[in-house]
């Protein structure tokens, strides 16, 4: 199967994404994503040098995606305990598969700020988006929502596969809603 040019880069991440999620890191190889991308091996180091340059592209896919959700929350006229329902709700979709690249990618990058930071900036960014939209009704600092709203989601992924979604879901908006907005 021929993949236009434009759709390669995109390809070789969701195909990635794909096998890290069922095989691990380790047991993946490039020419196996070259495969289930439909694209030679010898193209996939047209956009990525190394395999842990696939990893860095997937986890940036996950944070870029969830900063997509974030703005589509922001783009509606709700307030925020109707954007927190929004945002949860959008988080939950994939779950697993962007939970455990997140895990795959911390867990080869754990304690490399500088590979954090520059995944997380739009991330970070659109959070402030939100405090500076809702900011009358949020009872915290900006830091303070960024702290409970990235921590409350990353612990989310990590216990996801050990909880129930619904009542993981419910918990965490019932949480969020009360450590984040004015009663």
């Amino acid at each position: 199967m021929q993949v236009k040019k434009e759709n390669k880069k995109e390809k070789i991440i969701k195909e990635a994404v794909k096998l890290f999620t069922k095989y691990g890191f380790e047991d993946v190889s490039v020419s196996s994503i070259a495969v289930e991308a439909g694209i030679g091996k010898g193209t996939i180091y047209t956009y990525f040098k190394t395999k842990d340059d696939i990893l860095e592209g997937c986890a940036k896919y996950v944070f870029d995606t969830f900063a997509s959700d974030i703005e589509k929350a922001v783009d509606t006229n709700i307030g925020i305990a109707g954007f927190l329902d929004m945002l949860l709700d959008l988080f939950f979709v994939d779950m697993p598969l962007r939970s455990r690249i997140l895990f795959l990618f911390h867990r080869k990058y754990y304690g490399i700020k500088r590979k954090d930071a520059k995944l997380t900036g739009s991330y970070k960014e659109m959070f402030r988006q939100v405090y500076e939209r809702y900011k009358k009704e949020i009872k915290c600092p900006f830091e303070q929502l960024y702290l409970f709203l990235t921590g409350f989601m990353m612990t989310s992924y990590m216990i996801q596969a050990n909880i129930d979604e619904g009542i993981l879901k419910q918990s965490v908006k019932e949480a969020l809603k009360t450590l984040i907005v004015k009663t």
